[in-house]
């Protein structure tokens, strides 16, 4: 609650918000637009989909990806919330806007599209439906794996820091979902974007296999947006993937949570290294392992500085893995 009053007062998060909503419906609006007088049947029809979609992607982006991260597609928002990279009122208030701005693009391609049309082809301002010869369970893997490449470029684009690779990305994250346009149109009719469906379904009544435009676009950003996320990112660490798996690690009773350490709050196992030897080492604040040496039993360490006055020492150990050091889960 604290983060949300935090929140709302910043121009930033309300102008993230504007950005979505618009980002969305300009979306909707001009790739369903280029869908109405184009239909769906033939080879050239599908290029000219997937351009307007890719091309209105790449716009858009270039537009507001300084205020949000949401990238106008719920698939995405839902990837970022299940990897922790967003908080859970702020994707909620991102599915809002990008479900409002959907219906009121789709409201205006309805509104444009003569009733002669709409009345011949209901599907025609867009909606997403599946091909006579597809099935339902081969459209769900369809639209999810072309979701989960989708998403997965757009994690990868995401981490890259060099000018040259942060004005380019926006073209890439555009091109890809044109690309993956031009392999789902011809199954599914290519929505990796369930506010994509949702606005012209509701707007036209077309709700056939309607829920494969949900679950499939959904599970399969979580899982591109979590695959990149756990093995190819640059913050990728064995601690974090453990800390993801063993997020419902069953406690002991009289053991107590350190407050001071998430890595604890979350269920991590505290009696096993990183090594993975199962020994449990004392770590101090910045995760280095101390451990007391007694120079006067140790002839080797005593030729060090030690003496047979010489009190026992502490000895700091780095880390074997460096980037799995605890600052990397908070």
């Amino acid at each position: 609650m604290a983060r949300l009053q935090e929140d709302v007062r910043r121009l930033r998060f309300w102008r993230s918000l504007v950005a979505e909503f618009l980002g969305t419906m300009f979306l909707v609006l001009f790739g369903c637009g280029a869908w109405t007088q184009a239909g769906h049947e033939s080879s050239p029809d599908t290029v000219k989909i997937a351009f307007a979609f890719g091309l209105t992607y790449i716009a858009v982006l270039y537009c507001i990806r300084n205020v949000s991260d949401g990238y106008i597609n719920p698939a995405v928002t839902v990837a970022l919330l299940a990897t922790r990279r967003a908080s859970v009122i702020r994707s909620l208030l991102y599915l809002l806007c990008q479900i409002i701005g959907a219906i009121l693009g789709a409201a205006f391609v309805f509104a444009v599209t003569s009733a002669e049309l709409r009345a011949e082809h209901p599907s025609a301002i867009g909606c997403t439906v599946l091909s006579a010869h597809v099935a339902e369970s081969h459209g769900f893997g369809v639209e999810f794996f072309a979701t989960f490449f989708f998403v997965f470029v757009v994690f990868a684009c995401s981490e890259k820091t060099r000018r040259e690779e942060v004005v380019t990305s926006p073209v890439i994250i555009g091109l890809t979902y044109g690309a993956m346009a031009l392999f789902a149109i011809p199954y599914t009719g290519g929505s990796m974007n369930p506010a994509r469906s949702f606005g012209p379904a509701l707007v036209s009544g077309v709700w056939a296999h309607h829920w494969i435009y949900w679950f499939g676009p959904l599970l399969g950003g979580v899982t591109g947006g979590a695959t990149y996320d756990l093995i190819f990112s640059t913050k990728a660490s064995f601690k974090r993937l453990r800390a993801c798996l063993l997020v419902f690690h069953k406690r002991d009773g009289g053991q107590e949570v350190d407050q001071k350490d998430p890595e604890r709050a979350a269920g991590q196992d505290d009696d096993t290294d990183d090594d993975g030897t199962g020994d449990k080492k004392n770590r101090n604040e910045k995760g280095d392992i101390e451990e007391t040496v007694d120079l006067n039993a140790d002839p080797e360490k005593s030729r060090e500085g030690g003496g047979e006055d010489s009190k026992p020492r502490t000895k700091l150990f780095r880390p074997k893995f460096p980037c799995c050091s605890p600052k990397e889960g908070q």
